[in-house]
């Protein structure tokens, strides 16, 4: 393989591999069978075609992930209709493990998830009221990826409402000694060298009873951010590198004819040194204008920040658990016992919050005075989730000769998901400054900040002190049938029922709580969340579908309560959003009913598949975040009732004309706007919802053919649009319009006996659009897609 440097100088070059392979590939004969395989899906907690599956269900298989470059959740949201993402919505943070899903409008900036995400059958999700995302697993070893969409309450719980992405594992295989090395080497334009690694092995124990797999992969992605002193000078380049390692041990026991054990321990570590934002907002900025004008946007530049401190995040995940099946004659019962524990730890800049509001808008210093306004301010936010879970279901097997056509599944759930978090604020040589300043200690009772409502908490060079504990417990049962009733109809129902009990302990002091207080807070919620469809079988390949279900989310409180003393710093805020002069930091549960028809299946002798479905949404009492410009902190409230509805359509087509050629096609378009407002000086009627695309489209080719004594040559590429959409119901928020943007990915490789090499390239033409303009800790942030990466990937089966 030739290797040259292109004009950057450390890029591999992708166009000289491309040429040898598709030159001497031109003429070499097809081996491709011409018709599409089908898709087998869980969906329904059974194994059946994803064409009975009566929902819009996305699969992209373990060799899909890798061939079309899917390695993240926004990564996913370009790969299938009807997701998005967004970053930041919590207003604390962006980066590795801060990503939030929605599909089909359905989002989520704080409280409760709206997408379930499982690994297998255990469930990761967790409140992101503290800006946590639900995490994401090394894409490597993996049997599928199924995106389900609508609500899936029925079989999947609260947290699905909108609808449930599944990561599943390949399972440890009996008899079966096998395994692959993988080692790929890239490069990011603006950053720097990437590097990973991965190993799968799977060993039979004992003949036909037992077996292990083991999976290991390390991971490393260079930074592109650059850091910039305040007077402009660089200062260390790339600063938003992460490093991954994964660990995956699971095993499958056969105790004996009828009882099956898979036990499964699953470790993932993330560390990202910073993360990868921009900064739109200067600093500068505030060092010559008064407190709380809106600066002027954009200043700084792409790929350059002026953080003081350093935003590092260590996201750590340690799944055990263990799925006992027991085949009772006519019916499975299946029990999911597992330990979720989570502990994230990151540190964020607050240098703007604390150290400037301290500076110019508490003690009243001038703008220009850069002592005391430009203190370095850690911001240190550590939160631990340890979530219990258990599930227990009887699924009956295929009803035999004779007997009603009828297939059900029932079970009971429960969960306890606590998580204990900090938030605390310092400004390190505080007390030291403030003395050369004033001349006086700024604990003294002369002080223009008063005696601290915490005794010594500005000695300590503290300034906000937070600590907090929520607890989580669910408890559900649920129940789903199917029946034929003739040929070609069948129809199915489901209900879960749904307790939930939420407990909250909070305390915090120091200027911005206007004072030591604590709150202890108990909710409970019940939901029941019914489901019905009916199918009918246009072919043996194809069906049509209309489904009608319910979704619902829990309430909650504020990760952060907000301040109500008198003359706090978000008085103002209050009355500019309507929110009252003592608003309340609860907010209530949401629920919506969604309809939908469809059609999906293959056609022409399976030549082509197809998926198309349309929808309708009405999400009454949704819950929604909102940003509090002059004091930093946000809100969730129950900003009044949408109105959503639109399409999806996903096809592939193998051309008898051209054997090894695939055609892709997907898209979707979303309408979801709000019909009413509970308060109008917070949002309006007629308003779209955040994060949510008008429309989407994906393009893709896949072309696979024999090269001779080289063995099987592929090319795959694809191209995604994501058109536009709003950040914010607040017009004048720098993230109120997120503007379209494509990206567009390239792979290309060759297969040989046991080896395969992959040349790849993501975000291939450097689409440098500001996608998201989140604002973190009152600062103004831009976050593009990853700048272009371009790389090789070598595998060895055996």
């Amino acid at each position: 393989m030739h290797r040259q440097r292109l004009p950057s100088g450390r890029y591999v070059s992708l166009a000289s591999a491309i040429g040898l392979i598709l030159g001497g590939a031109a003429h070499a004969a097809d081996t491709s069978s011409g018709q599409l395989d089908e898709v087998v899906v869980t969906a329904q907690k059974r194994v059946q075609s994803a064409k009975d599956v009566p929902s819009s269900i996305s699969v992209l298989g373990g060799d899909d992930l890798l061939t079309h470059n899917v390695v993240s959740v926004e990564d996913l949201t370009r790969a299938v209709p009807g997701i998005s993402f967004n970053s930041g919505g919590s207003g604390i943070g962006v980066g590795v493990g801060q990503t939030n899903i929605a599909i089909r409008g359905i989002s989520s900036s704080s409280g409760a998830s709206t997408v379930g995400v499982y690994f297998d059958d255990v469930a990761v999700n967790v409140d992101n009221k503290n800006g946590i995302g639900a995490p994401v697993p090394m894409m490597f070893d993996l049997n599928r990826l199924e995106v389900l969409r609508g609500p899936q309450g029925t079989l999947f719980g609260a947290s699905s409402e909108g609808g449930t992405v599944r990561y599943i594992f390949n399972p440890a295989k009996l008899n079966d000694t096998s395994g692959e090395v993988s080692a790929d080497i890239g490069d990011t334009r603006h950053g720097g060298t990437n590097y990973q690694v991965t190993a799968v092995g799977n060993v039979p124990l004992i003949t036909d009873t037992a077996a292990l797999r083991v999976n290991f992969g390390y991971d490393h992605q260079s930074g592109w951010i650059d850091n910039y002193s305040l007077d402009g000078a660089l200062l260390h380049r790339g600063v938003n590198d992460n490093s991954t390692v994964f660990l995956r041990i699971a095993s499958t026991i056969d105790v004996n004819s009828s009882v099956k054990l898979t036990p499964q321990l699953i470790y993932q570590q993330i560390k990202s040194s910073d993360t990868p934002v921009f900064y739109l907002q200067d600093q500068a900025y505030y060092l010559s204008n008064p407190y709380g004008v809106p600066p002027p946007l954009p200043t700084d530049g792409l790929y350059r920040q002026h953080k003081q401190v350093p935003e590092p995040s260590n996201d750590r995940v340690i799944i055990p658990s263990l799925t006992a099946t027991v085949d009772m004659g006519s019916a499975d019962f299946t029990s999911v016992s597992s330990y979720y524990y989570r502990p994230y730890d990151r540190t964020t800049d607050g240098t703007t919050f604390d150290s400037y509001v301290l500076a110019v808008g508490i003690l009243g210093r001038p703008p220009t005075d850069r002592v005391l306004a430009t203190l370095p301010s850690p911001v240190y936010q550590p939160v631990t989730y340890r979530t219990v879970s258990q599930e227990f279901r009887i699924a009956s097997h295929e009803p035999g000769a004779g007997q009603p056509n009828v297939h059900w599944v029932v079970g009971l759930y429960y969960s306890d998901q606590k998580a204990d978090y900090s938030n605390n604020d310092y400004i390190p040589g505080l007390q030291a400054t403030f003395l050369q300043t004033y001349g006086y200690d700024i604990n003294s009772a002369s002080s223009p900040v008063g005696v601290p409502s915490i005794p010594n908490l500005y000695a300590k060079d503290a300034i906000y002190l937070e600590t907090g504990t929520y607890d989580t417990k669910q408890y559900a049962i649920f129940g789903q049938a199917e029946y034929q009733w003739a040929p070609r109809w069948h129809a199915s129902a489901g209900i879960r029922t749904t307790y939930a009990k939420a407990s909250t302990s909070v305390q915090q002091g120091g200027f911005f709580a206007g004072g030591p207080f604590a709150v202890q807070k108990s909710d409970q919620y019940t939901s029941t969340t019914p489901k019905a469809s009916v199918i009918y079988d246009l072919t043996d390949n194809a069906t049509v579908y209309a489904s009608a279900g319910k979704g619902f989310r829990l309430g909650g409180e504020l990760y952060t309560p907000l301040p109500t003393s008198a003359g706090n710093i978000c008085a103002g805020d209050y009355q500019t959003f309507g929110l009252g002069a003592n608003p309340s930091s609860a907010y209530d549960s949401d629920g919506l009913w969604s309809y939908e028809v469809g059609s999906k299946g293959r056609a022409l002798d399976r030549s082509v598949s197809f998926n198309v479905a349309g929808y309708y949404v009405k999400w009454n009492n949704l819950q929604q975040s909102i940003y509090l410009p002059t004091c930093g902190y946000y809100d969730t409230v129950n900003i009044g009732n949408a109105e959503i509805y639109g399409t999806e359509l996903e096809l592939h087509y193998k051309p008898e004309a051209a054997p090894g050629l695939t055609i892709g096609l997907n898209g979707g378009t979303t309408h979801a706007v709000l019909l009413s407002s509970t308060n109008l000086l917070t949002a309006q009627p007629g308003q779209r919802i955040p994060n949510t695309p008008r429309w989407t489209a994906v393009g893709s080719l896949e072309y696979s053919l024999s090269i001779g004594t080289y063995g099987r040559g592929f090319v795959a590429w694809d191209y995604a649009y994501t058109g536009a959409s709003n950040g914010s119901y607040q017009v004048g928020n720098p993230n109120y319009i997120n503007p379209a943007y494509g990206v567009m990915n390239l792979s290309i490789g060759v297969e040989q006996d046991a080896w395969q090499v992959q040349l790849y390239a993501r975000n291939l033409g450097n689409n440098q659009t500001i996608i998201q303009s989140p604002t973190i800790n009152s600062l103004v942030t831009g976050y593009t897609v990853q700048p272009m990466t371009a790389g090789i990937r070598v595998t060895r089966r055996f």
